[in-house]
């Protein structure tokens, strides 16, 4: 009975204890608030608050009201709502539509024309094709730097007292509303004719992963038929024929334009032997060759330098070297040659010469002299 007695005092003891030592905890958590209160009692600040006014003063605008809580609780919940019933659900994101125009008669904003692009005869014929119909659709393809964005102002320019002139890079038509905006815009202002940059923003080939609402839309605005009936011409342009939808490309939508690069040699033969009819076909095979790699920018540059000289000087004797000091003065570098650029190969070259040096001495002298004479041949020119 003792014993129970003095173990019912203990928890007694303990149950009193537990509830003080709580409120010391407080207090302690306290003491250096109360502290601090205090010695900002007689302290004064721009307000005019003592220090302790300024404390509770400084405490109160960093609380938030229950009511402003409850305030932006609603303002999320109402942006969530909009957001749940918005059209990005449906993966349709609204890109801006910035778009040139012009209305017919009015001055464009470029001075480009067809005299400033440098092309074969054959493909400016197609492209002044463009200018002379009503209607249509066409597509200009080719590598980067061919002037594609050039030709389409060149074209404006040529238009200029017949049609409105248009211009949208494909990745604004990436909806429905945007794609109506443009051509309900051309129709309003028709004859007119819309430039589409890019084309390939729009007009990839379709998958079962994708969205291809915005290209199936457009396609049905790309109908002879449609920009017959609207007096629409429709000029896109793209970097990337075989990445197109074959739709965009079939008969009735999109007629292909090609303009080509200087990469080929055939083309920039055209260009050298129109604006120089009167090189021989040995200098024309030499200029040929020596302006692989060129720009459109070099190429006219070297086209006036021989022009000038020859008005100048008569027929350019070394051409040879006048082009290889012209490539040095515009640090116009070599292209390397294919032929050679696979080092794989020119070892197997390499390896079969030894094994023929190998089996015959006699082979071994005739391809020795064939050497010395391709040196000797080298030194001369």
């Amino acid at each position: 009975m003792i014993k129970q007695s003095k173990k019912s005092q203990e928890n007694s003891k303990a149950e009193v204890e537990e509830p003080n030592k709580g409120l010391r905890k407080e207090e302690n958590k306290l003491t250096p608030i109360k502290e601090e209160l205090e010695d900002g009692k007689d302290k004064e600040n721009k307000y005019g608050f003592s220090g302790l006014e300024e404390k509770v003063h400084r405490i109160s605008e960093n609380f938030v009201t229950k009511d402003e809580v409850n305030g932006l609780k609603k303002e999320v919940s109402d942006l969530s709502a909009r957001l749940i019933n918005s059209p990005t659900t449906k993966n349709e994101v609204e890109a801006k539509l910035n778009m040139e125009f012009y209305a017919k008669g009015e001055a464009r904003g470029w001075n480009t024309t067809f005299d400033n692009i440098i092309l074969p005869s054959d493909i400016k014929e197609k492209l002044r094709g463009i200018c002379e119909s009503k209607s249509g659709g066409y597509l200009l393809y080719g590598p980067p730097g061919t002037g594609k964005t050039s030709i389409s102002k060149a074209i404006a320019n040529q238009t200029k007292s017949l049609f409105a002139f248009m211009s949208v890079s494909a990745s604004c038509l990436s909806s429905q509303r945007n794609i109506d905006q443009v051509f309900e815009k051309a129709e309003t202002n028709s004859p007119c004719m819309i430039f589409i940059d890019e084309i390939d923003g729009v007009g990839k080939k379709r998958t079962v992963h994708e969205d291809a609402g915005p290209l199936t839309y457009l396609l049905t605005k790309l109908d002879k038929e449609f920009l017959s009936s609207k007096n629409i011409t429709v000029v896109a342009a793209t970097n990337h024929k075989n990445h197109l939808d074959p739709a965009l490309i079939r008969g009735g939508r999109l007629e292909c334009i090609e303009v080509p690069g200087l990469d080929k040699d055939d083309t920039r033969q055209k260009i050298l032997q129109e604006r120089l009819e009167k090189l021989k076909d040995s200098d024309m095979k030499i200029l040929v060759q020596a302006s692989k790699g060129f720009s459109m920018a070099n190429l006219i540059c070297l086209i006036d330098k021989i022009s000038e000289t020859t008005e100048k000087e008569g027929e350019i004797k070394y051409l040879r070297t006048f082009c290889k000091n012209f490539k040095k003065e515009h640090n116009i570098k070599d292209e390397p040659d294919k032929k050679h650029s696979n080092g794989k190969t020119k070892n197997k070259d390499i390896r079969l010469s030894s094994g023929s040096l190998s089996r015959s001495s006699s082979v071994s002298s005739s391809l020795s002299d064939v050497s010395s004479r391709g040196s000797n041949r080298q030194i001369e020119e």
